[in-house]
Order: structure tokens, then sequence, then C-alpha cells
């Protein structure tokens, strides 16, 4: 009987140390992946960043046209005069 249950806790160890390993090789195989992604999205980055600027200037160029148009636009009281 006790041979028995050394056998079947060998066994446990033998399939937690598998599961570690398998575990272990998962994880490894995700930091590689991830790692190349974050080198592949560096290029990106670094576009963007040099796009932002001229994305700002464009948004308040667009900004400054529209106060502009409506500033220009008839009032309430002079379309009702009209």
């Amino acid at each position: 009987m006790q041979a028995v249950d050394e056998f079947g806790v060998l066994q446990d160890q033998a399939v937690c140390i598998d599961e570690f390993r398998n575990l272990a090789r998962q994880r490894s195989c995700q930091l590689v992946t991830q790692a190349t992604q974050f080198v592949a999205r560096a290029g990106e980055r670094i576009v963007q960043s040099l796009q932002f600027p001229g994305d700002l200037g464009l948004f308040q160029r667009c900004f400054v046209d529209q106060e502009a148009a409506r500033l220009l636009e008839a009032s309430a009281s002079k379309r009702h005069a009209a």
C-alpha cells in the first residue's frame, strides 16, 4: 500500500513539473510575441508623434474658421427684420 501511495505521489509531482514546464514555455512565447509587437509598433508611435502637432494645428485652424464664419452670419434679429 505504501509503495502505491509513493508511486501516486511521484506521478503527481511529475504532472506538476510537466504543467509548470508547459506554463513556462507558454509565457516565454508570449513574452517574445509581445516584445516583437512592441518593437513593430515603435515606428507607428514615432510617426503619430510627428503628425500630432500638424493635426493639432489643423484642428485649431478649423475651429478659427468656424468661429469667423459664425461671426459673419446675420444675427436672428437681422434675419427677422429682413
